[in-house]
């Protein structure tokens, strides 16, 4: 299907103009399950951001006959949120899966459990994060966007974060990403991942709560262990509020983006997959 520039342009949130919508077939789409709805983004072969697009659940909004997601792509991830565990590869099976994992009751019979491999190199190894897919449950036109591409993949938000710590430079570190009513929390300690864990949140002080409560179980002094947040940082007033309780705090900015994309605001860097 042939999209004008225009039309395109009309339904994404961010869009390069090096965007070049005839060799889409060069490029990744990263599908995102969001708690407040989906997020798209849209990489060239060189793993650099093209398009972003955030869909809030709230506004009704079908995505039928959504020109993004009628483009043909060289590679579409879909990113679960949800429930999960980190599994011991000598362990996982649908069996040991269903054991390990906090399952909602409802979901054991619409749902399929997936699991996606973290990197030998990544702070832990040899383990799977499993994690349970509502794919049954998504919109038909995303469904329709899985099935059609023979190069699909499945992640979660947990390994989006353990990628994203592997890149930070620290020995000993806490890394959380906040989104809509949800905040994830992972901990490493002497390079090796200590906790990851989810939390639904309403308020600032829940999340301040639920990192103090990280710090406090790992022994991590505040006065020494950093912490790194990422996510939507329309909710960054809550780094005035942290900073009175963890010394040395910083944020994760976005990179690998098209320098003709300007950001109108830092939450969009949650919007951006980094799986690939």
């Amino acid at each position: 299907m042939i999209l004008s520039k225009i039309s395109m342009a009309d339904n994404l949130d961010l869009l390069s103009s090096k965007f070049v919508f005839e060799n889409t077939m060069q490029y990744s789409l990263s599908i995102r399950h969001q708690p407040d709805g989906y997020s798209f983004s849209v990489k060239d072969d060189n793993g650099i951001v093209m398009a972003v697009k955030h869909l809030v659940s709230e506004k009704n909004y079908i995505p039928d006959n959504d020109p993004l997601l009628n483009l043909n792509f060289n590679k579409v991830t879909y990113i679960e949120s949800g429930a999960f565990a980190l599994i011991p590869v000598s362990l996982f099976s649908p069996e040991h899966a269903k054991i390990f994992m906090p399952l909602e009751k409802d979901k054991l019979s619409i749902s399929n459990i997936r699991h996606c491999s973290i990197p030998d190199n990544i702070l832990m190894d040899n383990s799977l994060i499993a994690f349970v897919s509502n794919d049954k449950q998504l919109p038909q036109q995303i469904k329709s966007r899985l099935s059609k591409d023979l190069n699909t993949e499945f992640s979660h938000d947990a390994l989006l974060l353990i990628k994203m710590a592997a890149m930070i430079d620290e020995h000993s570190f806490v890394l959380c990403e906040l989104m809509a009513g949800k905040l994830i929390v992972l901990a490493v300690n002497n390079a090796k991942i200590s906790a990851i864990t989810s939390y639904s949140v309403n308020t600032e002080l829940d999340m301040l709560y639920y990192i103090m409560e990280m710090y406090r179980v790992l022994n991590f002094n505040p006065e020494q262990v950093k912490l790194f947040i990422s996510g939507e940082l329309t909710l960054f007033p809550f780094r005035n509020i942290v900073k009175d309780f963890v010394r040395f705090h910083d944020v994760i900015t976005p990179k690998n983006i098209s320098d003709d994309i300007s950001l109108p605001n830092p939450e969009y860097f949650s919007l951006i997959s980094y799986c690939d």
